[in-house]
């Protein structure tokens, strides 16, 4: 709903007149309205309506009577000047309706949005990297937590792993020298990337990705990933440091509480859980799979191993890890409690 404005007449110079002099200076009647000192100066020489609620603000504020006014109709006022603009318009250059006209202005706006780098109607370009352990992670960030829609990719992360989305932001920017905008909806406990890049939306669809329902579709790991031990390590580590956690399990056993580290991967896609399993056999773990969905490292030496031979780049799984091994050095029973 738009304000009421009112016309600037004498009785309003003479209102902003006393307000000035009760502050002392139109910065200060400034800091009080919301607006510049300029505008002020504007509504005080009757160069401009005034939306009545600033002068309300002003009486509430000083205990200065309001001047009489007259509401005027501003979006009359705006119809009759752009209806103005549009004539006159029409004059200098011609009716735009035509379909010379048309092809003529389409034309004109195409070279001049070309030239402006910042143009949202311009598609802007990436770069284009070569497939590598860094992009292969990346793919494996996207299988794990992302979405790859028509323009647009999305990856959402939990509101506890803000440190990662930085990792995540800074490894979009080696490979494609693009920065996603991250951001936070209130009320909702979770961070979300957003890639808007149509350039490279189209390059990851290429290298093997799709915009279809991960779990629909059963969406596989690319071929180019699976033939190669070091991408496909760098995949598991993307997936992991997404859908993957580490945790401490609780054993009471005689009435003496005993606690075991485990990694577990959790993914509804058969394909994506193949491929985590099978490349840690092929890297001498020994995992386990359980309800269909659960990939799981419980074996001590193997957890220790999988942080150095793996890795993550997840703060939150590093700091899980790094206190577990702080309190349990290697070797040692875990003590009871």
């Amino acid at each position: 709903m738009l304000s009421t404005y009112i016309q600037s007449n004498k009785d309003s110079s003479d209102f902003l007149i006393k307000a000035k002099l009760a502050t002392g200076s139109w910065q200060i009647l400034s800091k009080i309205t919301g607006v510049s000192p300029r505008t002020l100066r504007n509504w005080y020489l009757c160069q401009s309506s005034i939306p009545l609620d600033s002068l309300k603000l002003l009486s509430n504020h000083l205990g200065v009577s309001l001047p009489k006014y007259k509401a005027i109709d501003i979006l009359r006022l705006k119809r009759n000047a752009a209806k103005r603009g549009g004539l006159r318009r029409i004059a200098l250059y011609g009716n735009p309706g035509t379909i010379t006209g048309r092809i003529k202005g389409a034309l004109r706006s195409i070279r001049t949005q070309s030239k402006n780098p910042y143009s949202p109607f311009i598609q802007k370009k990436i770069s284009i990297p070569k497939r590598s352990s860094q992009l292969a992670e990346f793919v494996g960030i996207l299988l794990g937590d992302g979405h790859v829609g028509k323009r647009q990719i999305i990856i959402s992360i939990g509101a506890d792993e803000y440190g990662y989305t930085k990792y995540i932001s800074n490894l979009s920017f080696k490979l494609f020298q693009y920065r996603p905008s991250i951001k936070k909806k209130n009320g909702v406990e979770v961070y979300t990337l957003v890639f808007s890049r149509t350039a490279l939306v189209t390059y990851i669809k290429k290298i093997g990705l799709t915009d279809s329902h991960k779990v629909k579709s059963q969406s596989n790991t690319p071929l180019w990933i699976r033939n190669n031990k070091n991408y496909s390590k760098a995949c598991v580590r993307g997936l992991f440091d997404t859908d993957g956690s580490f945790f401490i399990d609780r054993h009471l056993i005689k009435n003496s509480l005993y606690y075991n580290a485990g990694i577990a991967f959790t993914n509804y896609s058969l394909p994506l859980l193949k491929f985590f399993y099978f490349t840690l056999v092929a890297r001498g773990f020994h995992p386990t799979v359980s309800s269909g969905k659960n990939v799981f490292l419980r074996r001590d030496n193997e957890i220790r191993y999988f942080f150095k031979d793996i890795g993550s780049n997840n703060p939150k799984h590093l700091r899980k890890f790094s206190e577990f091994v702080n309190k349990y050095p290697k070797g040692k029973v875990p003590k009871r409690s």
